[in-house]
């Protein structure tokens, strides 16, 4: 998890992004949704930040799963990899490690964001 966040950090630097970057780890708990709190259910209404990205855990028992997604221009997101918990523990069925997946993230009622919509890539 330290050489993902130095990774970041020293991304937003070679890029001149460092004092956007940090907010924006500031504004997902540096890496994880787990400390948002909230149901996971999306708030209605919310906007849909869509996602590309690659499968590397599923652990349906919390309703997470681990990507390494690409940037989210929406969000202003770098490419990083970040647990994410989804709206509904069924669309975990059939995800697997090494999976290519399209998403979309939502806002949860307390914050944060979570998949409201995930799908193997075409």
């Amino acid at each position: 998890m330290k050489a993902i966040v130095f990774g970041v950090i020293l991304a937003a630097l070679y890029t001149g992004a460092a004092p956007e970057a940090a907010a924006q780890m500031k504004d997902h708990g540096g890496m994880s949704q787990k400390d948002h709190g909230g149901t996971g259910m999306p708030m209605q209404g919310a906007e849909a930040h869509k996602a590309t990205g690659l499968v590397n855990t599923v652990d349906a028992e919390r309703g997470m799963v681990n990507v390494t997604h690409g940037p989210i221009p929406s969000l202003k997101w770098p490419q990083m990899t970040m647990d994410f918990e989804v709206a509904d523990k069924a669309m975990l069925e059939g995800l697997k490690p090494g999976m290519k997946v399209e998403f979309e993230l939502g806002k949860k009622k307390a914050g944060g964001y979570a998949i409201t919509s995930i799908r193997q890539a075409r």
